[in-house]
């Protein structure tokens, strides 16, 4: 069992603006899963994507530094969604 990717798994869940820096850390985990599920976590509650995921490899390093510009620019006024709120995933725009 291993907690840690348990807790990126949940985070997503929590439908917290809190959640997003945390994750847009876990990104840079050197464990391949990790990142993943924090890319995917961070598209859960962005309704954003970082990184076009192929369900194998971990995201790439430029996924890193478009979530936290995008971060660092719209976080405190972007939308941040729940769980039973369905939408389309889009790209992150270039600023």
């Amino acid at each position: 069992m291993d907690t840690r990717l348990d807790v990126v798994q949940a985070l997503p869940l929590t439908g917290s603006r809190a959640a997003v820096p945390v994750l847009i850390r876990l990104l840079q985990s050197p464990e391949g899963r990790i990142s993943s599920f924090a890319e995917y976590g961070l598209e859960a509650l962005t309704h954003l994507r970082g990184a076009k995921m192929d369900g194998i490899h971990p995201p790439p390093p430029t996924a890193y530094s478009r979530w936290i510009r995008w971060w660092m620019t719209d976080g405190q006024t972007a939308t941040i969604f729940r769980t039973d709120q369905c939408g389309e995933i889009k790209p992150i725009p270039f600023s």
